[in-house]
C-alpha cells in the first residue's frame, strides 16, 4: 500500500517542522542556561570587587597611618640629634632611633602580611 501524495507531503513538511521546532526549544533553553550562569558570575565577580576594595581601603589607611607614625618618630629624633653636644650622644642617638625605626618597620611589615593574608583567604573560594 502506497500513500496518496497529499499525506506523503504532509508527512515530509510536518517532520522538518517539528524538528525545527524542538531546535528552537533547546536553542532557548541554551540561552536562558548561559543568562542564569553569566548572571552568577556578575554577581561573583561583585562580591569579589567589594571584598578587594575593602581590602585595599584598610591597606591603604594602614599604609599612611605607618607613614604619619614613622614620620613623627623621625622628627621627634632628629630634634633629639640636634641638641646633642658629644659625638658619642650623637652616635647613641642614631643608633637608638636606627633601632627603633628597624622595630617599627618589621612590626609594620608583619602588620601588612597578615592584612594581605586575610584579603587572600577572602578572595579565595571556599
Amino acid at each position: 500500500m502506497t500513500m496518496p501524495a497529499t499525506q506523503k507531503t504532509l508527512a515530509v513538511s510536518v517532520d522538518p517542522q517539528k524538528a525545527m521546532a524542538e531546535g528552537a526549544e533547546q536553542v532557548a533553553e541554551g540561552f536562558k542556561a548561559a543568562a542564569t550562569f553569566s548572571k552568577g558570575n556578575i554577581e561573583a565577580f561583585v562580591k569579589l570587587s567589594k571584598i578587594a576594595t575593602e581590602s585595599a581601603q584598610n591597606i591603604s589607611a594602614e599604609l599612611v597611618d605607618y607613614s604619619k607614625r614613622s614620620y613623627e618618630v623621625a622628627m621627634a629624633a632628629a630634634q633629639e640629634i640636634y641638641t646633642c653636644t658629644t659625638l658619642g650622644a650623637f652616635i647613641e642617638k642614631q643608633s637608638e632611633f636606627g633601632k627603633v625605626s628597624m622595630e617599627g618597620l618589621a612590626a609594620e611589615t608583619a602588620k601588612l602580611n597578615d592584612m594581605l593574608s586575610a584579603a587572600a583567604k577572602k578572595w579565595s573560594p571556599p
